[in-house]
């Protein structure tokens, strides 16, 4: 007979894996989605180095440490804490979230995720990782049924706006 769970290695377990849900598709192999597969010597668009994700600049821009752009993004909201990340990916679309999570799953990089809130402690940045940004991404879609899908990149005074 196994031992069960406490009632707070559950909550821990659970609080986990629904942490790590929106990240379920980026590591799919299977290539059940055609649309999105490139080979890498495919000259239109971007893709990662294992060739399978296909973006375009409307999708995500990687900037790097020597892009003009690059130290405007970088900000943070606590001014104290510098971190110099090796990618920042300003992503504009879910696909472009696709490509840059699966770019720092390939070259080994941490990542960390920046929405356009305050971060006081600076998780919102790493040394020499990845970024990801996206406070680009801001689309608020009423539906039918009175709900409302809203981007990762709204802020509160783009939903009252709504």
């Amino acid at each position: 007979m196994s031992k069960g769970y406490t009632k707070r290695e559950f909550l821990r377990i659970m609080g986990l894996g629904i942490a790590f849900m929106p990240f379920i598709g980026c590591f799919d192999n299977s290539s059940s989605d055609k649309k999105t597969e490139a080979k890498a010597d495919d000259p239109g668009g971007k893709t990662d180095d294992g060739g399978k994700i296909k973006v375009t600049d409307a999708d995500v821009l990687m900037l790097t440490r020597n892009d003009a752009s690059y130290a405007s993004f970088n900000e943070g909201f606590n001014k104290r804490i510098k971190h110099l990340p090796k990618y920042i990916a300003l992503c504009k679309t879910e696909q472009g979230v696709r490509f840059a999570v699966q770019k720092a799953k390939t070259e080994g990089l941490k990542v960390a995720v920046k929405s356009g809130g305050h971060s006081f402690e600076g998780f919102s940045s790493n040394d020499g990782g990845m970024v990801i940004n996206l406070s680009q991404m801001k689309k608020i879609t009423w539906l039918e049924n009175n709900e409302v899908l809203v981007e990762p990149g709204c802020l509160l005074q783009d939903i009252q706006a709504a």
